[in-house]
């Protein structure tokens, strides 16, 4: 209850704004958020997803103005009480000079992903792409796997560096698309990918520069369902979490074998 935060607390409740969502069965994320100063005020803002669109608006100050609106298109609109976006970005370094986010969504079933990069001060689209669904193992007309992006980072080509998104697929009884992608924000081509038959979670991984180099690399940790019944698809499964360490252009730097958990990674 942020109203009685404890006197031993490092911290003190100087605002609070409420915001309500409709009564609506939210996805298997919820109904996401990202807090982004896409002004350069003293203020962050909060940009936040609906069932037909995603919303930026103050959220410190009183009157939560508006700063602006995405209406998502009519087969990306939410179905049967769903919200359409999967996930918003954090603010990305993509190369210019914008505040720049990704907002992902999908269609009913989840048959079409796209990802829509974002200028966030003025909620102008600069890009937008698509990414493909896997097939219906399971049999229960729907594809169960979704897309997020948990960063960016320079990826090394023959022509040089190139930005590129890091995109997070998880997938449940469907099994297939389980990895990570390195996708150019302004084209769409897949750079690298990294697929094993681990269960990635997004919420547990990162890019981030873990040896102190000044380059990035991205960090995976995976959780365990044993939708596989042991079967090894590049050389892992999903009966035990691991975690994975890779590079700017993909390769393998290391992994951990972790603690098994059927529900959630470590």
């Amino acid at each position: 209850n942020i109203e009685n935060v404890p006197e031993h607390l490092p911290f003190k409740v100087e605002s609070q704004n409420r915001y309500s969502v409709p009564n609506l069965k939210p996805v298997m994320w919820g109904f996401p958020v990202a807090l982004i100063n896409v002004d350069q005020d003293p203020e962050p803002e909060i940009i936040r997803a609906k069932p037909n669109y995603v919303v930026c608006e103050d959220f410190l100050s009183t009157g939560a103005a508006i700063h602006w609106q995405m209406n998502f298109p009519a087969e990306f609109n939410g179905k049967k009480g769903s919200v359409a976006a999967f996930s918003i970005s954090q603010s990305l370094d993509l190369g210019t000079e914008k505040t720049t986010i990704v907002i992902t969504g999908s269609t009913e079933n989840n048959w079409n992903s796209r990802f829509w990069v974002i200028d966030a001060e003025k909620g102008v689209t600069l890009n937008e792409f698509e990414m493909p669904s896997g097939p219906d193992l399971n049999q229960d007309g729907r594809w169960d796997g979704s897309y997020s992006v948990i960063g960016a980072l320079d990826v090394p080509s023959e022509t040089g560096l190139r930005k590129a998104l890091i995109i997070i697929c998880n997938v449940g009884f469907d099994l297939e698309k389980r990895g990570a992608y390195a996708v150019d924000p302004w084209s769409g081509e897949i750079l690298w990918s990294f697929e094993p038959g681990a269960a990635i979670t997004y919420t547990e991984s990162e890019v981030l520069d873990l040896d102190g180099d000044g380059t990035k690399e991205v960090l995976l940790t995976t959780r365990s369902p044993h939708n596989l019944g042991g079967r090894l698809v590049n050389g892992y499964s999903d009966d035990r979490p691991f975690m994975f360490a890779l590079g700017a252009n993909g390769a393998l730097l290391w992994f951990r074998e972790l603690i098994p958990n059927p529900a959630q990674p470590l």
